[in-house]
């Protein structure tokens, strides 16, 4: 964590000289708990913006994980999000009644330093810590947002690590629960290979947001009961072309950990919601859905540092291993019962 902290403030101080000529030459700044691979800062401006903005949130990237510095990862991954905040700009927000969603605006962008000024969010607030505290891309993959998927397309480099992350590293976790996936090997093998014959027909792929999870949807940090909330959906750097359940059940299986690790109910409420809100999908979408949930899972859920003891990281792990045998049997009968269950329509 020293060390962190040290890459941090060194970081820090370039882009504070960097930034100093710049209408985004700032006083204070701190590092904010998102990011895994980047680091990311809120900055109050010197002066405001001439719209009046005086907080930014500065965006930085290095050729390795800030969370795990012996990680490489390529900086091309900047780039594309630099495009994909640029392109996503020209779209009105989402909005209802309630809510509204969009993605934040790009200020400022440094090719040669990775170094990125967006709009941010006042007082930020996770939805994953907002959970734990208080208890769609379809339209991007018409034909007419061709130059969208062009982006997706060229990030083959993040497409790869997320394919690795999550499913060739699969058969890894009978070395940490070596009793729970007893017998499993066979079928963590043979899904590893399905996942990576999805990967070869890239025009069957869909443009994805490649890390849609809890950490990434930011609302304001204060009571909303009674006025409009305004949702950002950040951390673009994964953009790429994928399976579309692959989005949506990583959104799902954050959200599930609420209640297995925290015993929080508004997990379960969250994902009722969520699946409500996406629509009604078929099976074959809903086992997919459902076998990466339970990948993710196995593969992260049973890492998270900080959420729970060994024998909750167990419970997760038995978990997990439910929710793949049974999307991988497509067994719908096994998710009658399942708080899963409401991914399935009800038709």
């Amino acid at each position: 964590m020293a060390a962190e902290d040290n890459t941090s403030e060194r970081i820090l101080r370039d882009i504070k000289a960097e930034l100093a000529s710049t209408p985004y030459n700032f006083g204070s700044a701190r590092l904010l708990t998102g990011g895994t691979a980047n680091f990311i800062y809120q900055a109050r401006l010197n002066q405001p913006l001439p719209g009046g903005t005086s907080e930014v949130a500065i965006e930085h990237g290095e050729e390795f994980v800030r969370q795990s510095p012996g990680f490489k990862l390529t900086t091309s991954r900047c780039r594309i999000e630099e495009s994909c905040l640029k392109y996503l700009a020209a779209f009105p927000p989402y909005i209802n009644s309630n809510v509204s969603v969009t993605t934040p605006k790009l200020f400022y962008f440094n090719r040669d330093t990775n170094t990125q000024v967006q709009d941010c969010q006042p007082t930020p607030l996770s939805l994953k810590l907002y959970a734990i505290e208080h208890f769609a891309l379809s339209h991007y993959n018409s034909p007419a947002q061709s130059n969208l998927r062009e982006i997706a397309l060229a990030n083959k480099d993040m497409q790869s690590i997320e394919h690795w992350a999550n499913y060739q590293q699969l058969p890894n976790a009978m070395k940490r629960h070596p009793t729970v996936f007893r017998g499993c090997g066979d079928i963590f093998n043979a899904i590893v290979g399905k996942s990576t014959e999805e990967l070869i027909d890239q025009k069957s792929l869909q443009v994805t947001h490649g890390d849609f999870w809890t950490g990434n949807i930011l609302l304001q940090g204060v009571r909303w009961e009674s006025r409009r909330m305004h949702l950002f959906v950040i951390d673009w750097e994964m953009f790429q072309v994928a399976l579309t359940p692959l989005d949506f059940g990583q959104m799902i299986a954050e959200l599930y950990q609420l209640k297995l690790y925290k015993n929080l109910d508004a997990g379960l409420w969250l994902i009722e919601g969520f699946t409500k809100g996406y629509g009604d999908v078929d099976d074959s979408f809903a086992f997919r859905t459902l076998l990466h949930v339970g990948v993710h899972l196995i593969g992260f859920g049973t890492t998270v540092p900080d959420w729970g003891d060994a024998e909750q990281g167990e419970k997760v792990a038995v978990a997990g291993r439910e929710i793949v045998l049974g999307a991988w049997a497509k067994s719908r009968r096994l998710f009658d019962d399942h708080p899963l269950g409401c991914i399935f329509s009800s038709a």
